[in-house]
């Protein structure tokens, strides 16, 4: 058994002895089982981090003793693709996953050891207080209850597992000792962002987990402090899943191709419903934390925020949903069901527990702690925050529901028409929460009032030629995308001008410390107004133009011209040791462009695309022959019925488009893998990505350039005779020669037709016998996985995006188009993140006056 396994099983009996050890705890207020707790935690987290960075030194090391590592790793990838293997497949992932679990909960408890230090210190009745059960006592808990259902996980999918066990317990199709490289990395993953993106979110997918615990610990024993525990961890958990999922966006829009930065597939769905759902539950907490609301409500956002973070992993790994990024359906995806399901049931009955205690409290009370009180201007506040987490529900939840609608196929529509509204409704919530604290709640209502009639008019008004494209119906008939995008366009320009207003306003705070914590929800929320126009204008404003082209063809669009240059193609892109290589040939077309504005050369740039052909469609092997009366119908333009059917009859059924030229030389040596002996007479046929070759003179050897001067009309000499004797092949007596020009000679004998061709220097001998028939050779079928990378030229409020697919060797189809308003989505993005992180790092920065009150107590 491997260390790394012994690691993960240790991992496992040390998180069960921290939930045993919690729940003593409890029923006998003994503290030693509280410290077992807390240094089972401690060791639990090393024993998972040693056994994360051994896997990691695995894949450095390509140790393919190891099927994990072997099956997501080959020998000739760079270290930082070796490292992105790790969390290539899904063992890794998981180990990745419950390593930032227990790291986060191994800070945490350092965080509370150092607090309940400077309790003790402090606090006469700190024993007292110390020996009940609080709520970080329930978050330690709870998080480790998770990790168990990972640690089990592993348990089951052992990432450390050898090679000769996994063959023998899983029968394998694949020998990995056959393939001594390893399985290799698919050629889609092998960049940058493969080693950027994926951990981004199971980082941000993991710190979810102890703002969860923390609000049902909250939920439990109502104490006040929760958010302490809870509110840091919530927003570094927003920040990786920002970042993630801003990186996967441009991932998709410069590397992959998929037509944009957002195509509502399920795995994208996947990852931004929790996002919208902690958005929610972020409000919640800072309302609870500065007015000790929404008690109930923040516990339930918590618990769904939680819940979906592992329904996104379930779409990933139950294989029920289509997708680019999913993988084929496991045993871990029953295994996460039933963890959503028990966790939906046990924080419900807790959330109940404290509503009912919570309504009994009130009764007796006879004070409802979450009334309105006199304060006008709190009143305002409580209304925009509560009115914008409403909308983040409505918002998380009709994007669930998208989901389950669009499980098999992805529906942009479905998504834009419902979230349009609520999207609006946002952008006024969020304008009148930055702006009615300075003009007055009137002026705020008479303020929106004219927004929306301003809207009214944009969406009527505005002409069609300001939106280019067809305006394609958004509710029905009547109410178009151009209606849409019309309307929405003052109040996105109004919340960026309020956000801008604000920061204004909140620079004149005194100290520099003070001006960054008030500044930074405003530059988030000017990062939200920006993202939103951004995406409005870039998914409704695009002006698109397809056409197919040859090396020095252009394509036009607006005010660009489109030239291509180049077409370059690189064969078998993968370590031929691993398997993927065994699987196909990874072909690589490049194209080179140079884009032109205004008739004037602004820069240059490439693109490509990787496309998979079966090993089995190599032209060495003949698919059937053709009789050789079909040589008078293999003319340059489209297949004559004729020769149609008899590929038909051969079961290769041909395009409608399908086309049949004659091939050049260097083209067939390309083919033929560099052969130095091409044919020289031959046809391709190109029907979708499907290429056939037709060769009807086959060669059969050369001669040395010296016997040129035998070749004289007339008789055979007895020399060239001796040539074709040597190479098996008997001539008549009557065997004559005739002379065609400069390059070529005929050798007629009997029923037998040679032609002697002197291709750079050298003579060869081509048999053209009319008894003998057509050969027809496949090359390779290139309708298999595909990757791609995309040409983009940025600029300041358009973005010229340039891609392409493969048609043939030396064709492209071009898809070019202008895309507004992209840098605004970036920059958005940007501003988002820095708010974020302002707000992190200002709040782990006390002033004096904190400190001063912290030492006293």
């Amino acid at each position: 058994m491997d260390l790394g396994t012994i690691l993960i099983w240790l991992s496992l009996l040390l998180a069960i002895g921290i939930v045993i050890c919690t729940f003593l705890f409890y029923f006998t207020k003994i503290r030693l089982f509280r410290t077992y707790a807390m240094v089972a935690t401690i060791a639990c987290m090393f024993a998972i981090t040693i056994s994360y960075l051994l896997l990691s030194y695995y894949f450095l090391t390509s140790n393919f003793d190891i099927h994990y590592v072997w099956e997501n790793s080959g020998k000739a990838l760079s270290n930082d693709l070796k490292l992105a293997g790790v969390w290539a497949g899904q063992e890794g992932s998981l180990l990745l996953w419950v390593w930032i679990i227990l790291l986060s909960l191994g800070i945490e408890e350092t965080i509370q050891y150092f607090r309940r230090r400077k309790y003790l210190h402090n606090n006469r009745r700190s024993v007292q207080d110390m020996n009940s059960p609080n709520v970080y006592d329930w978050t330690r808990m709870i998080v480790i209850a998770v990790a168990v259902v990972f640690l089990i996980l592993l348990v089951l999918n052992d990432p450390f597992e050898p090679v000769h066990e996994h063959e023998l317990s899983n029968n394998a199709a694949y020998d990995p000792e056959d393939f001594p490289g390893g399985f290799g990395m698919n050629p889609m993953q092998r960049n940058i962002w493969m080693v950027i993106h994926p951990p981004l979110l199971f980082i941000g997918f993991a710190l979810i987990t102890i703002p969860f615990a923390a609000s049902i610990g909250y939920a439990l024993t109502n104490d006040k402090k929760w958010t302490k525990i809870s509110l840091q961890w919530s927003r570094l958990a927003w920040l990786f899943l920002t970042l993630g999922i801003g990186i996967g966006a441009i991932w998709a829009y410069l590397a992959l191709g998929w037509g944009g930065y957002w195509g509502w597939d399920p795995v994208e769905v996947g990852s931004l419903v929790p996002w919208i759902t902690l958005t929610g539950f972020m409000h919640a907490q800072l309302m609870n934390k500065r007015k000790n609301e929404y008690s109930i409500m923040t516990p339930i956002l918590g618990t769904v925020t939680f819940v979906l973070v592992i329904f996104a992993t379930f779409i990933t790994r139950s294989g029920l949903w289509t997708s680019v990024h999913a993988w084929s359906e496991t045993e871990v995806g029953l295994i996460l069901m039933a963890t959503m399901i028990c966790t939906l049931v046990l924080a419900a009955l807790i959330i109940l527990r404290a509503f009912i205690l919570k309504n009994n409290k009130n009764k007796r009370d006879n004070n409802d702690d979450e009334g309105v009180d006199g304060d006008e201007e709190y009143n305002w506040e409580k209304i925009t925050m509560i009115t914008a987490i409403i909308i983040f529900a409505i918002m998380a939840f009709l994007t669930f529901v998208g989901l389950l609608v669009t499980m098999q196929k992805v529906d942009t529509s479905f998504y834009e028409t419902r979230l349009a509204p609520f999207t609006i409704i946002l952008m006024i919530v969020l304008s009148v929460c930055l702006c009615w604290r300075y003009f007055g709640k009137e002026n705020t209502i008479t303020i929106v009032s004219w927004m929306v009639m301003i809207g009214i008019a944009c969406a009527l008004l505005l002409p069609k030629n300001y939106f280019p494209g067809e305006a394609e119906p958004f509710y029905y008939d009547s109410i178009t995308t151009h209606h849409i995008v019309g309307f929405m366009i003052p109040f996105a320009f109004f919340a960026i001008f309020a956000s801008i207003f604000k920061i204004i306003k909140q620079l004149r705070v005194k100290t520099l410390r003070n001006k960054l914590r008030s500044i930074s929800p405003h530059i988030i929320h000017l990062g939200v107004a920006f993202i939103i126009i951004g995406y409005i204008a870039s998914q409704t404003m695009i002006t698109e133009v397809n056409k197919r082209l040859n090396e020095g063809d252009v394509i036009e669009i607006g005010d660009y011209d489109v030239k291509v240059t180049k077409i370059e193609i690189e064969e078998d892109t993968n370590d031929p040791d691993t398997l993927y290589a065994h699987w196909g040939n990874w072909d690589t077309w490049t194209v080179t462009v140079e884009i032109y504005q205004n008739k004037e050369f602004i820069q240059k740039g490439q693109m490509n695309v990787i496309k998979m052909s079966n090993p089995k469609d190599d032209i060495r092997q003949p698919l059937f022959y053709l009789d050789h009366k079909y040589k008078d119908l293999l003319t340059n333009g489209y297949i004559n019925d004729e020769l149609r059917k008899e590929f038909n009859d051969n079961k290769l059924p041909l395009a409608d488009d399908a086309v049949i030229t004659q091939s050049d030389e260097e083209y067939w040596k390309y083919i033929y893998h560099n052969n130095p002996d091409p044919v020289n007479y031959y046809y391709k046929i190109i029907s979708g990505n499907y290429v056939y070759i037709i060769e009807y003179y086959s060669y059969l050897f050369g001669i040395s350039p010296d016997f040129s001067h035998y070749l004289q009309n007339g008789t055979v000499s007895h020399i060239i005779t001796e040539v074709f004797d040597d190479n098996k092949i008997i001539l008549s007596n009557a065997t004559t020669i005739s002379r065609v020009d400069n390059m070529h000679w005929i050798i007629e004998d009997g029923s037998n037709i040679y032609l002697i061709n002197n291709v750079g220097g050298e003579l060869r001998i081509f048999d053209t016998d009319p008894d003998q028939p057509l050969t027809v050779y496949g090359i390779r079928d290139y309708s298999g996985s595909m990757s791609s990378e995309v040409f983009v030229g940025v600029m300041p409020f358009e973005d010229l995006y340039l891609s392409f697919n493969v048609v043939n060797y030396d064709q492209v189809d071009i898809q070019a188009k202008t895309i507004p308003m992209m840098s605004f989505i970036w920059g958005g993005m940007i501003l988002f993140v820095i708010g974020i992180a302002l707000r992190l790092t200002i709040d782990y920065i006390p002033t004096k006056k904190l400190l001063r009150k912290k030492d006293n107590g």
